[in-house]
């Protein structure tokens, strides 16, 4: 089965489980961590801040006390100076006690300058401390009695006192940050044990998709999440095993549905609304000589599968899609072989889960086979008709055979028997006579219309072509026509449509035989009208023909195509109105064929009938042809006919003696005696 199928359940749990696995761990297993990194990073900015704050008001006030210290220093160097006219001895002595101070300069009333030393302080801070203090300096000139004091803080001793206390507050607030921190992150682990347990729970139900319990420890509020997971997961390993049986179950359905689809014995496809092969069946495939087997191989809207144009196809799936319907019809299909099939073809619309349509289902039957048995068996019936229709004109045939053989058989015995009364007159005698002639000649074209039939169902009927006068022939044909229209109150004539060949290439004898029953048959049919031979060649298609016409009853058109057939007549009363064994046309037409010919009829019921003879007359390119009618006498000029006499013995075999005593008589009238016996021993 060619089919596509998507299975989008268990694809999207397992990427849900992973999903859930990677969300899970990430928020529960590091949610500690979290916290306290947020802690942190909210914490050391604050402290921070609160660090700066305490470094500035500590350094303003050290600031303010450097100004009050040189305030006061500047007052009591004034007082203990005033009365010295050189105040330097006592400035160096206060120098070597004034750690506070960095300089001590006294401009003398001279205006020299003169540097007083002073204590120097040991440095405390490192070195990058410096660089990242501001320290302002403080200067403070002092008039005296005997000229100007110049005071400056010591830095030093200020950045000292500054990187003290910003180290003892460094050390008291990391102190009290790993204070809290530490409780922070045991009441988080305390807190949230719970939630990591939950976690690790959680993590083997993703891998093995489990039950599993939630230890209920904790807050109350924990303990209600944590039974209602323990729940909820439960019931979901009830769902996740209810599902994969019903998957498994789908999956035999199925693979069920598919060994049916493909076991089926006829072609079925199925096509959605866009009108694109969803699936096929093996059979299918076989049927259209087709390979792929795939859903994404499948032939797209458009593509068609024979030579046949599918666009008609096309259409009638749209309109069944849109209708919701189904239909079923007779269609021919053109293979891209040349071969052509017969199909009965079934669609039907089918709808989804929604209600809404889907697409639509195609069976195709092939009904060749069918049709060539239907097709048979109407051959058989129309054999068997034709079987049993010749069976019954085979029996009406004898029938009419006996009937025409007894009739002359009547006439030949009861005249003979009348011969042999010595009181009948000579008159009547000849007139007897000639009645059995003619009932002997009639029923010898009876007998030999039964023979030719005989011969050609066996197919030994044959015909020899020689070169034949055409106008001799045409002479006998008349001469016996004439007697026979004068005997039927008909009058006969031939009309010569010149030019016309000398001699042809045919069987005289046949010729003869077909002429013979075609003009027979038109005296025969007309009373007190008449019948004409035309005869014309074609010299292009090297054919003669003869265009015998009547002005007899004529045969209606319904029964034109019967009159070839053997047995048969136009109509039934025919025979009983004019005789006849219904061979005629059948062995003329017959003959014509196997002398490269053939016969044709136009008939007006009523107006009479034309039957046109075309034989072949051979090659013609050396043949004399003339514009006038030729006497037997002219086509053989100084040829006389010599006188006939015999002599001698003939020795006549023959196993019936009237046969044996009329060959006996004809040779006696030429002059040759016989010797007669029944048989050569």
């Amino acid at each position: 089965m060619c089919y596509e199928r998507h299975n989008t359940t268990e694809c999207d749990l397992d990427n849900y489980m992973e999903y859930l696995n990677s969300r899970i761990t990430w928020n529960f297993m590091n949610l500690e961590t979290r916290i306290t990194a947020a802690s942190v990073l909210i914490f050391i900015p604050i402290l921070m801040t609160l660090i700066g704050w305490m470094n500035h008001e500590h350094a303003n006030h050290l600031q303010q006390e450097r100004n009050n210290y040189l305030y006061t220093v500047a007052r009591a160097l004034s007082l203990q100076t005033t009365q010295d006219i050189d105040p330097l001895p006592t400035l160096k002595n206060f120098g070597m006690y004034a750690t506070e101070l960095e300089d001590i300069h006294w401009r003398d009333p001279a205006g020299r300058t003169h540097a007083v030393p002073t204590t120097a302080t040991h440095r405390d801070y490192p070195g990058w401390f410096a660089y990242i203090t501001t320290v302002p300096t403080t200067h403070l000139n002092v008039p005296l009695q005997s000229g100007e004091l110049q005071l400056s803080a010591n830095t030093v001793k200020y950045l000292n006192e500054l990187w003290n206390y910003s180290t003892r507050i460094a050390m008291l607030t990391t102190f009290a940050a790993l204070i809290f921190f530490s409780c922070l992150y045991f009441l988080i682990r305390y807190t949230y044990a719970p939630i990591r347990l939950a976690s690790q729970a959680l993590e083997r139900y993703v891998q093995d998709k489990s039950a599993f319990k939630i230890p209920e420890s904790g807050p109350p509020e924990w303990i209600t999440i944590a039974r209602a997971l323990t729940q909820m997961t439960a019931r979901t390993s009830k769902l996740l095993e209810r599902l994969s049986q019903n998957e498994r179950a789908l999956e035999d359905r199925l693979n069920f549905q598919k060994a049916l689809f493909d076991a089926l014995p006829v072609p079925v496809h199925i096509k959605n609304v866009q009108g694109q092969y969803i699936a096929y069946n093996h059979a299918w495939a076989r049927f259209y000589n087709l390979d792929i087997l795939n859903a994404e191989d499948l032939p797209q809207p458009g593509l068609s599968v024979s030579e046949t144009d599918s666009a008609e196809e096309d259409e009638l799936d749209r309109q069944l899609c849109r209708a919701a319907t189904s239909t079923k019809y007779e269609r021919t299909l053109t293979f891209k072989d040349g071969t052509k099939k017969d199909l009965l073809i079934t669609k039907s619309s089918f709808t989804d889960t929604h209600g809404e349509v889907a697409g639509l289902i195609g069976v195709h039957i092939d009904l060749s086979a069918l049709k060539r048995a239907e097709a048979y068996a109407r051959h058989v019936e129309y054999q068997k008709s034709s079987a049993d229709a010749a069976n019954r004109a085979k029996s009406n045939f004898i029938a009419h055979v006996s009937h025409e053989v007894r009739t002359p058989l009547t006439a030949i015995i009861g005249f003979a028997e009348t011969l042999l009364d010595h009181d009948q007159g000579m008159t009547d005698r000849i007139e007897g006579i000639r009645t059995i002639i003619r009932a002997g000649k009639h029923l010898h074209q009876i007998i030999n219309e039964v023979l030719d039939l005989s011969k050609i169902e066996s197919g030994k009927l044959e015909v020899e072509t020689t070169e034949t006068q055409l106008f001799s022939l045409l002479e006998d044909v008349t001469a016996l026509a004439k007697l026979q229209a004068r005997s039927n109150g008909v009058e006969f004539s031939i009309n010569y449509e010149y030019p016309l060949p000398v001699k042809i290439q045919c069987d005289p004898m046949r010729t003869k035989q077909i002429l013979y029953n075609i003009i027979g048959n038109a005296i025969k049919f007309t009373r007190g009208g008449e019948v004409n031979l035309r005869v014309h060649c074609n010299r292009d298609t090297q054919r003669i023909y003869f265009a015998v016409s009547d002005t007899g009853v004529g045969i209606a058109s319904d029964q034109i195509s019967k009159l070839f057939q053997p047995f048969v007549q136009a109509e039934a009363s025919t025979t009983r109105q004019f005789g006849g064994t219904g061979l005629g046309l059948y062995l003329s037409r017959t003959l014509a064929q196997k002398m490269g010919g053939d016969i044709s009829v136009t008939s007006t019921l009523g107006k009479g009938s034309c039957f046109t003879i075309a034989l072949a007359t051979g090659a013609l390119w050396n043949v004399f042809f003339t514009h006038k009618l030729i006497t037997p006498n002219e086509e053989n000029p100084g040829k006389s006919i010599p006188q006939l006499t015999l002599s001698g013995s003939v020795l006549v075999v023959d196993d019936q003696p009237d046969n044996r005593r009329l060959v006996e008589l004809y040779l006696r009238k030429v002059g040759v005696q016989s010797v007669g016996c029944e048989n050569g021993e």
